[in-house]
């Protein structure tokens, strides 16, 4: 399972140089639909031998691959919460303000590319996009269709990987999903179906960094997050949000909400959580995503409008 640190990910995968170079299974993508829900995140089946990266490798990062991070919002309905326990995630289509904004992505404290995301309405919904870059080699793109309730209609998106292409085209029908996706295998590139049905509550990832900003955010919240990623298949993650700082970034101080985002679908995982600072006032906007470390991080340089 990866967290959501797209573009520092993607140029970590260059730099080790991992046989997939995406993190996708060179193994077959068994259809999910063909299963039960809660075996749909085999979509992406693992054998230890032929897996790409591990998660000693990816110790930050959907947040999803590069640009995973599409997002479909199939609300789940409101249920009665235990104190302390993560509540499903209700996206408020009141709160979606349009926005574009540009990150910087740092590596061990220097400028290695950039990241944009926009938020942009369109005559049935809303248009959510990434488009990041690492240089001509390590480059990607997403664009994930809402309808007029954040619920995702189309998702695609298309990444470079040390020169190999990935990517993937999905249609949403209610909680079904269909479509492709094409990655590069040790014997060369193939298309893969995708055909499955989201479990309730369920939501495309690749729109998590601008749907999150929906959420209703106050210190001690916590959203337990079911994705489907077209490469991992169904996810689940936990946000949690920790309380307010004040952090300096290049477009000034802010005050912000910091949450950590932590993996649930495995409970063997070593993997850091991944942190994500948000503005206080509304509407909410990212500032910044980080890991524990300190070694990959996307920030804010610019904001629109």
């Amino acid at each position: 399972m990866r967290l959501k640190l797209r573009g520092a990910l993607v140029l970590k995968e260059a730099i080790v140089s991992c046989p997939g170079g995406h993190g996708l299974s060179s193994t077959t993508l068994a259809p999910a639909r063909e299963r039960a829900a809660a075996e749909a995140r085999s979509v992406r089946r693992h054998h230890h031998s032929q897996t790409p990266l591990k998660d000693k490798d990816v110790s930050l990062r959907r947040v999803a691959v590069l640009i995973g991070s599409v997002t479909p919002m199939l609300t789940a309905p409101a249920i009665a919460q235990r104190q302390g326990e993560p509540q499903a995630p209700q996206f408020d289509v009141a709160a979606v303000t349009p926005f574009r904004d540009s990150f910087a992505i740092i590596v061990q404290g220097q400028a290695r590319g950039w990241e944009v995301h926009a938020l942009e309405r369109t005559a049935t919904g809303f248009l959510y996009i990434e488009r990041m870059s690492l240089g001509s080699a390590n480059h990607g793109s997403a664009e994930v269709l809402l309808d007029s309730q954040l619920k995702p209609t189309r998702a695609q998106d298309s990444t470079v990987v040390s020169g190999k292409s990935f990517g993937s085209d999905v249609h949403y029908s209610g909680q079904h999903a269909i479509g492709v996706a094409w990655l590069y295998t040790d014997s060369g590139p193939r298309k893969i179906p995708i055909d499955t049905v989201l479990p309730t509550g369920a939501f495309d990832g690749r729109a998590f960094m601008g749907l999150v900003l929906t959420l209703d955010w106050h210190s001690g919240a916590q959203y337990a997050l079911t994705m489907f990623e077209t490469d991992q298949g169904i996810v689940t993650q936990q946000l949690t949000v920790i309380g307010e700082e004040h952090i300096t970034i290049p477009t000034g101080s802010r005050n912000v909400f910091r949450a950590d985002l932590r993996d649930l679908t495995d409970p063997t995982t070593t993997q850091a959580p991944v942190s994500i600072w948000v503005t206080v006032t509304r509407p909410h906007r990212l500032v910044k995503v980080g890991g524990v470390t300190g070694d990959f991080s996307t920030v804010l340089v610019a904001a629109s409008p």
